[in-house]
């Protein structure tokens, strides 16, 4: 540490720094303290100055720091000062000095400046050499050539340095340390009072700044702020309770808290706030119902605290309140909520549960009864234990979570097993919980529709089974056949469309009844089913029909086969009502992919076939050919033709004579009738009697045969030609239509003629079908009084 010497020419003046300065006027009489330096001076004829070190410095800094920061603050001291690293620090105590020494016994004295233990300062109070030390002539001349200083001018102000006896600087030093001891204990008894008084100041504004800012906060507090006594009457009243009760806040000083509530609740929160009063504690969140000074009711929610005088007195509460009116009606609403959920899953047929990462978390009480399991052994279980397998798990589950991922919401039918096994037909939905999240939490909903489905399947049934032999019907028939006809493509094999139809059918359902028709269908159908494979279809196609799908076969000899062992198991007796009936069946036969593709197509074919088994004698069956496709479409055109024939009256009759061989004379004729077709000329009954008996316009030809032969009698009886009586085929769809008997009598009455004019030509065939009705229907003919002739007698026609 280097020497902070002092101009000797400075002698007997006092330095100090501004910090060092204002320090001494606060803890030190200046003018008293400047005059016993005054003093001290002239009786040791020393330097002294007071250099500024602050605690840091002081602590922290090396001597040059400390020399460096005092010829920075008194620049004129640098020009004969040492600078040297060469100090070495002796001691440093309270109200002891500071002793600096170096090689060439130059000595400076300095004692610190304490004040409240803490070193504030130091006295310099000069350089000097002892009178028995000789100084080092060369060591200062090289210091002097070292910091560029005039030789002669360093070596004379040396010389100036003072030469004292070690008695008088121990004498010097003592003196000062008693001064500066007496000054540090006035110093520190005035910064005690100093700081003391600061302290005050500082206590005071703290608190009134802290009265301010509780001032503020509580007028801008949301909560209503109170200060009970501690008789229980308001001592503070908040500002807030203008709003909260509509009181102003002197309106409720003195007045008890009990007195704002309605009588049932005074009782009450007296009670439970006289337990928390008298125990002197802290409360929270105590609930109440006072009235708002309108007169409504206001729930308030209050949280205290007990405050005590400087004795420990019990002195009161000061606490808050808050409206919870609204928020209380929110929870009960809330709680009704619930307690409507609650209810409505007890109640609800539908099982609820919520999923999280696959994983069951909570399930309702009905979800857990229909699946037989119990909350703690169900809860926390991978969703996998409902399923019966793994392949129906990850389908379930992949359509229901993409629907959820796209949709929010996804719904798939599947089955459920439950824990004794059983399995049920599940409608199986989900939503998300997380809409960020879509798939990790999830809440499903099961609905068992085993009942469901199993009406469904009955219903299926229904629409695609036939009522009473339980086969397959037309819908269902296409379907196989589509079935049938994809795997033979690909087999390139054959399917065989037979189309059934049975003979004289009709005959016993009329003669006796359609209860024995329908045991008759029944067990037709059975042993259609016993005479084809397993993976061959028997429908019924409608009334008598029924189609047969011969699936995958081989050829002609494979169909032939199978169909003659048909007609083998139908030709067999059939024993209803004691009755043994026989049963002949005409078949036909289409086959794909010769015939056709299409099903409708290739039924059609089929039955094409069967009315050509039919016109040759029945209980056979026929391979459909082109040529029946072009005789239909003639029928067709036939068809066509005499409904636009009859539209335009394109018939006429002619009336072939009936001659008695005997006499040679005519005894009548018959009509016969013909078509005047405008290209193809007259053409005869054969061209197109079967087609009008088949579609059923036969009835309007008959009636108009009727009528043009009654004109026609009308006329020959006007005439008086004898023996003319007109003979008319009737056809038997014809003789059993209803009203066929009131329709002669009508065309008798409007023509005049004599029904004697008239004879009604019929076969056997068409009295024996329903020999009883044909009778009564016989004996109406009689009462007209027109004659009856048997047409084709013998011929088993």
């Amino acid at each position: 540490m280097k020497p902070s010497g002092k101009n000797p020419g400075l002698k007997g003046n006092f330095h100090s720094d501004e910090l060092v300065e204002n320090l001494l006027e606060k803890i030190v009489d200046v003018p008293k303290f400047q005059r016993l330096l005054d003093h001290f001076q002239r009786i040791t004829a020393a330097s002294f100055t007071i250099v500024d070190l602050r605690d840091k410095v002081l602590v922290q800094a090396g001597g040059q720091d400390i020399c460096t920061r005092f010829h920075e603050r008194h620049p004129q001291t640098r020009s004969h000062c040492l600078e040297s690293h060469d100090f070495l620090i002796r001691n440093v105590r309270e109200g002891e000095y500071l002793e600096y020494r170096c090689g060439n016994q130059l000595w400076e004295v300095v004692t610190p400046i304490i004040v409240s233990e803490k070193p504030v300062g130091y006295f310099f109070l000069g350089q000097f050499f002892y009178e028995d030390e000789i100084p080092d002539i060369s060591c200062f001349q090289q210091q002097a050539d070292h910091f560029g200083f005039d030789r002669n001018a360093y070596l004379d102000a040396l010389n100036r340095v003072p030469r004292w006896s070690r008695e008088k600087v121990r004498w010097i030093m003592e003196f000062f340390v008693q001064l500066i001891s007496m000054i540090t204990h006035l110093s520190h008894t005035n910064l005690q009072r100093a700081a003391e008084i600061r302290t005050l100041r500082r206590t005071e504004e703290t608190l009134e700044e802290n009265l301010r800012k509780h001032r503020n906060l509580v007028e801008n507090l949301t909560d209503w702020v109170w200060e009970l006594s501690r008789d229980g009457e308001f001592s503070f009243v908040g500002p807030q309770v203008r709003d909260l009760l509509g009181y102003q806040p002197e309106e409720l000083i003195g007045k008890n808290l009990f007195d704002l509530m309605p009588e049932p609740e005074r009782a009450r929160a007296r009670s439970s706030f006289q337990q928390i009063w008298k125990k002197k504690l802290p409360f929270g969140c105590l609930e109440s119902t006072v009235l708002h000074k309108d007169g409504h009711r206001v729930v308030l929610e209050a949280s205290g605290t007990p405050f005590f005088n400087q004795k420990n007195h019990f002195s009161g509460y000061l606490g808050v309140s808050r409206d919870i009116t609204d928020s209380q009606q929110a929870e009960e609403r809330l709680r009704r909520r619930e307690a409507t959920l609650k209810a409505i899953l007890k109640a609800s047929p539908i099982g609820i549960g919520v999923v999280r990462d696959q994983v069951f978390r909570w399930a309702s009480d009905f979800f857990l009864q229909s699946m037989g399991y119990a909350a703690e052994e169900f809860n926390g279980q991978s969703t996998r234990i409902l399923y019966e397998n793994d392949e129906e798990y990850e389908r379930a589950g992949r359509l229901l979570q993409q629907e959820i991922c796209q949709k929010g919401f996804g719904a798939v039918e599947t089955r459920f097993r439950k824990k004794d096994g059983g399995l049920i037909d599940i409608y199986f939905s989900g939503a998300s919980i997380d809409p960020n999240n879509p798939s990790a939490a999830i809440c499903v909903a099961a609905m068992d529709i085993t009942e469901r489905k199993r009406y469904e399947q009955k219903m299926e049934h229904k629409a695609t089974h036939d009522a009473l032999t339980d086969l397959p019907n037309r819908l269902l028939l296409v379907d196989r056949i589509n079935q049938s006809v994809f795997y033979a493509a690909r087999s390139r094999r054959n399917v065989a469309i037979l189309l059934l139809d049975l003979d004289r059918f009709k005959r016993i359902n009329d003669t006796m009844g359609h209860s024995a028709g329908d045991l008759l269908l029944k067990t037709i159908s059975h042993r259609l089913s016993a005479s084809v494979r397993s993976c061959d279809t028997v429908a019924r196609f409608g009334g008598d029909e029924f189609v047969i799908v011969l699936a995958e076969v081989a050829g002609l000899e494979d169909i032939g086969m199978v169909t003659r062992k048909i007609l083998r198991n139908l030709t067999q007796p059939v024993t209803i009502q004691d009755q043994d009936l026989e049963i002949n069946t005409s078949i036909g036969i289409s086959i794909f992919p010769q015939d056709g593709h299409e099903p409708e197509d290739l039924v059609q074919k089929a039955d094409l076939a069967m009315y050509q088994a039919k016109q040759s004698g029945g209980n056979t069956f026929r391979y459909f050919s082109p040529e029946m496709t072009v005789k239909a479409q003639e029928m067709l055109t036939v068809e066509a033709g005499l409904r636009e024939a009859l539209r335009k009256g394109e018939f006429l009759l002619h009336y072939q004579p009936k001659v008695d061989i005997r006499s040679g004379r005519i005894s009548g004729c018959e009509a016969l009738v013909r078509w005047q077709h405008p290209q193809r000329g007259l053409l005869a009954p054969v061209f197109f009697i079967p087609v009008a008996e088949e579609t059923g316009l036969i009835l309007p030809l008959g009636a108009w045969v009727l009528q043009e032969a009654l004109r026609q009698a009308m006329a020959w009886q006007q005439e008086e030609v004898p023996h003319c009586q007109i003979s008319v085929n009737v056809s038997a769809r014809q003789f059993r239509e209803p009203g066929f008997v009131r329709q002669l009598g009508d065309l008798l009455q409007q023509t005049g003629a004599d029904p004697g004019m008239i004879s009604l030509e019929l076969t056997e065939s068409v009295i024996l079908q329903d020999f009883p009705g044909a009778l009564k229907i016989l004996a109406q003919f009689r009462e007209l009084g027109i004659s009856l002739q048997l047409d084709d007698f013998g011929t088993g026609f």
